[in-house]
């Protein structure tokens, strides 16, 4: 009986160093979480982000300008010979603005019925046909088409039935201009981190993350940005802008 009371005993008392190595343990893992997530701050804290905004202003290399010539007739041979000779007056128009026959685009003819009303109704019977074409010119002489596509507007005084659209002018290597403008906000952006810094007493350490914003062409007036980008059409002078985000360590 006292061999058995004395293994009972015994077998007691390693619970309490037990328990007592546990809890140190704990603490020791707890305290070890807590400082790990301090630093982990720290570390997200010492960083920087800086902005760099570059524009330019690009004249447009290439313009499109399209016009549509429209003729009623209810012969139809007749009204398509008629639209024939319409066109060349047009061409011949453009010519001596200066543009070559290369860059003017005359379109296939299209044509469709046009049948009375009586009433407010429409009838089976035939009223006209409407023929058309569009002439398209596409050129690299921008300022020709700028000073001149207004002055079409004096074909009307011969009856045309001329629709003029506004002209649309491109800039086609906009990836030249793009990297410039890159390379120029990027600069501008480890610029006023290093100033920002400079504020605080710290230093700009290495490069961690760059993002190149979306690009926006605009009209130089204009104020317009978008998500997804502007490209405007309508002048032949535009401003280029692209911004650049750049994410700095901090000594």
């Amino acid at each position: 009986m006292e061999n058995t009371a004395h293994v009972k005993k015994t077998g007691k008392k390693p619970l309490k160093p037990l328990l007592s190595t546990v809890i140190i343990a704990a603490a020791v893992l707890g305290g070890a979480f807590i400082l790990s997530k301090l630093m982990v701050r720290v570390q997200k804290e010492r960083v920087i982000y800086a902005k760099g905004v570059a524009d330019k202003l690009i004249t447009s290399d290439f313009g499109v300008l399209q016009l549509t010539l429209t003729v009623r007739n209810r012969d139809l041979a007749a009204g398509s010979r008629q639209l024939l000779q319409e066109s060349r007056i047009v061409m011949d128009k453009l010519k001596s603005f200066g543009f070559e026959d290369e860059e003017i685009e005359p379109g296939a003819v299209s044509q469709y019925e046009v049948n009375r009303l009586e009433n407010g109704k429409p009838t089976n019977t035939l009223d006209y046909y409407n023929i058309s074409r569009v002439i398209t010119l596409k050129s690299d002489k921008v300022d020709l088409i700028n000073n001149n596509y207004v002055k079409l507007s004096e074909l009307l005084l011969d009856n045309l039935n001329l629709s003029i659209e506004s002209p649309r002018y491109f800039i086609s290597d906009q990836e030249k201009h793009k990297l410039e403008l890159i390379k120029i906000a990027g600069e501008s952006a480890a610029a006023r981190a290093e100033m920002l810094a400079g504020q605080a007493g710290a230093e700009v350490g290495r490069l961690l993350s760059a993002r190149v914003g979306i690009v926006q062409i605009t009209d130089p007036r204009s104020n317009d940005i978008s998500d997804y980008g502007v490209y405007d059409l309508s002048c032949p002078v535009k401003n280029m802008r692209i911004v650049v985000t750049m994410e700095f360590a901090v000594k």
